[in-house]
């Protein structure tokens, strides 16, 4: 009885796990770029536009760099929770498996109250001296 023997010359191609990958790493990627000319431009915008505002944080001329960072970490939590999301979305979308996992774990997560967050992320900025904390 002859068993057929498979080909080496067959052509490598991706795994439908890998075809289905390919969209959202390519989403991440250009996420990434996004927030990378994001943060680049903002610091073009913040650094020679704004006054010296150690001294006197409260000065007028200091209001619209201000705006400008909230309107970047804004939009930097933004795209964090979108990514966030549609991670979550797609992966518990794809595998039945880790459907049973992630949607029990999603409904803990929503059971927790923002403000039972807050002051942890508050403690953790005041806690790295980096200096980037908001102005009072």
């Amino acid at each position: 009885m002859h068993v057929p023997r498979p080909s080496i010359r067959r052509r490598a191609s991706l795994s439908s796990a890998g075809k289905k990958a390919l969209p959202f790493t390519k989403i991440l990627l250009v996420g990434i770029a996004v927030l990378a000319i994001g943060a680049l431009v903002t610091e073009l915008l913040t650094s020679g536009l704004t006054p010296n505002c150690q001294n006197n944080p409260l000065d007028p001329l200091c209001v619209p760099g201000y705006a400008v960072r909230t309107l970047t970490r804004m939009t930097i939590a933004y795209i964090f929770a979108l990514t966030f999301a549609l991670a979550y979305g797609i992966a518990t979308a794809m595998s039945h498996r880790a459907s049973h996992v992630l949607l029990p774990l999603l409904d803990i997560f929503q059971s927790v109250p923002v403000l039972g967050v807050v002051p942890v992320v508050f403690l953790i900025i005041l806690g790295t001296g980096t200096g980037i904390t908001p102005p009072p």
